[in-house]
């Protein structure tokens, strides 16, 4: 695996480590605490994520503008989750803000294995029902991805 850019890829983005991440779970999940944090390589500019031992990954949003999905990703994957055909994250723990750290985060149980959509799927789903009225062209895209993720699945 190629080494992990922690270079911030935003002027508003709040700096993130496996230590903040290790200190957040200690505070907020004291079962968790003893479990090795480490940054996982990423392509997404909104959210960094870290692995929780073996069985979960925490997704932290990296600026402000990134919050609101989060949130959303909270509210609807437990819902929409089990109506799909492919697994999807589900938060299985909500962080607040502390030690420093100003927003909400959240912890998925990790998927293993080759994600048909990746967060590209989560994140339509999430986008579908919020900006249905708000922003039709993006719930028009959000639309077309989740067609397509269901038409591979078969």
């Amino acid at each position: 695996m190629n080494a992990v850019n922690t270079q911030r890829m935003h002027a508003d983005e709040v700096h993130l480590d496996a230590p903040l991440v290790q200190k957040l779970i200690a505070r907020r999940f004291p079962e968790w605490a003893g479990l090795p944090v480490r940054r996982l390589a990423s392509f997404g500019t909104e959210n960094a994520m870290f692995r929780l031992g073996t069985d979960l990954v925490v997704r932290l949003p990296r600026r402000p503008g990134a919050v609101p999905d989060l949130v959303h990703e909270q509210r609807w994957l437990p819902r929409l989750g089990p109506l799909l055909p492919v697994a999807v994250p589900q938060p299985v723990g909500v962080g607040e803000p502390d030690a420093g750290y100003p927003w909400p985060w959240s912890v998925y149980r990790w998927l293993q294995g080759t994600n048909p959509g990746g967060w590209a799927l989560s994140i339509s789903l999430i986008q579908l029902p919020y900006y249905w009225d708000t922003n039709p062209a993006l719930a028009e895209n959000s639309r077309h991805v989740v067609a397509e993720m269901l038409a591979e699945a078969g």
